[in-house]
């Protein structure tokens, strides 16, 4: 908010709300996003200081410096998740036990 209200006295044309509201949410989701990965970047950082400290390392940490690592995939493996998923959820509209659907019946008598 502070950069549109810069922004705005260094203008010397009006410009519109949807452009004001562009600025901002780019600047702020951008922003955000970088603030978002540095702090992320530095829970893993303390969590690895810690647990490499102590005797015995805590399992919480252990879980939380291993995020985002689900271990080595392989095509075969991500061919057979994705097979699995296709078959054990079929379309809404090939549902074999699919329930009609209710029509409302909108007008004068429906009043």
């Amino acid at each position: 908010m502070i950069i549109a209200i810069v922004a705005s006295h260094k203008a010397t044309v009006s410009t519109s709300e949807c452009a004001w509201y562009f600025v901002a949410f780019t600047f702020d989701t951008t922003l955000g996003v970088v603030i978002t990965i540095a702090l992320h970047r530095a829970c893993l950082h303390v969590a690895r200081v810690v647990n490499t400290r102590r005797s015995t390392p805590l399992p919480v940490l252990n879980a939380l410096i291993e995020c985002g690592y689900y271990g080595t995939c392989t095509v075969g493996l991500y061919t057979h998740t994705c097979t699995m998923y296709i078959v054990t959820h079929p379309h809404p509209c090939t549902s074999n036990n699919r329930q009609p659907t209710q029509r409302l019946e909108m007008g004068p008598a429906a009043l």
